[in-house]
């Protein structure tokens, strides 16, 4: 037997439940290692495929979706048919706190991975066993490791929706881990960022617009929206909200990051790196 491995071969961003923290946006960097005999030609998989077809089949099945434990006592889900014909879900997770979590979107906004909790291993063990059957049988078996990206420094988990994207950004559970630098005349502020990162952490950003004005409830807020895959709603606790009157873009963070530190310390020489998980993100000075 051989193996293949693609290291950083792709990286996944996604929201999930957790039963103490809530909604958490989460990025993770993805190893693949593949096992099995090589064919007659002697290769076991081209590595176009794995960085492709293999990436294609991670994406479907986690990039950009809401991720819950379906093996979680905490978690009630049910599927239904919109007159659309378009399957719906709708997701309620009941937190120990008492408090709760409910989204309801198209069903290829959310993935069910059959565990007790979400975890970088129990995603890795959800796409072996899932990816597996999709490949040539001369591959034994597969295994992908997934993990943070190692920050050393502030960082935040921030879920949010897009409802004008044309792509899967428009799912309104969907998020990244993100580390914040804010400069002061070049120079990291390490108090700034860490103060922002506490601001952020663990929070849905929110909309204004997108705000359910028929919704009352002091203690929690809904959002919806329809969207070109369908319509989406999420209703969570007021505290764990951030409200934005931008589009929640990473453009739009940055910058309203920027215009907040101003208009509190205006001689300051600011500039703002907001990431959007890894490597990426947008500069505001």
């Amino acid at each position: 037997m051989i193996t293949l491995f693609v290291k950083e071969a792709t990286t996944i961003d996604f929201s999930y439940l957790d039963e103490k923290r809530g909604l958490l946006g989460e990025t993770y960097i993805v190893d693949i290692y593949i096992h099995g005999e090589p064919d007659s030609e002697g290769i076991l998989l081209d590595f176009s495929d794995i960085k492709h077809k293999i990436k294609e089949n991670i994406d479907f099945l986690v990039e950009h979706q809401l991720l819950v434990p379906s093996n979680s006592p905490l978690l009630a889900i049910d599927f239904a048919n919109e007159s659309t014909k378009q399957e719906s879900v709708s997701v309620d997770w009941q937190l120990p706190n008492k408090t709760h979590i409910r989204v309801v979107s198209p069903k290829g906004a959310v993935s069910e991975v059959p565990t007790g909790r979400i975890s970088e291993n129990s995603v890795a063990q959800y796409l072996n066993k899932t990816i597996l059957p999709m490949l040539p049988n001369n591959i034994l078996s597969i295994e992908f490791k997934l993990y943070p990206e190692t920050i050393n420094g502030p960082y935040y988990h921030y879920s949010h929706g897009l409802k004008k994207h044309t792509g899967n950004c428009q799912r309104i559970a969907h998020g990244h881990r993100s580390k914040i630098e804010i400069y002061d005349k070049n120079k990291v502020s390490t108090a700034l960022s860490k103060q922002w990162a506490e601001t952020f952490r663990d929070i849905y950003i929110g909309k204004e617009e997108d705000v359910d004005s028929n919704f009352n409830d002091p203690n929690y807020i809904r959002f919806n929206y329809e969207a070109p895959q369908g319509y989406f709603e999420i209703t969570i606790p007021r505290v764990s909200v951030y409200l934005m009157k931008e589009d929640t873009t990473i453009e739009n963070i940055a910058s309203h990051i920027h215009q907040k530190i101003k208009q509190n310390q205006p001689d300051l020489d600011i500039a703002v790196h907001a990431y959007e998980g890894l490597n990426k993100g947008a500069i505001k000075k």
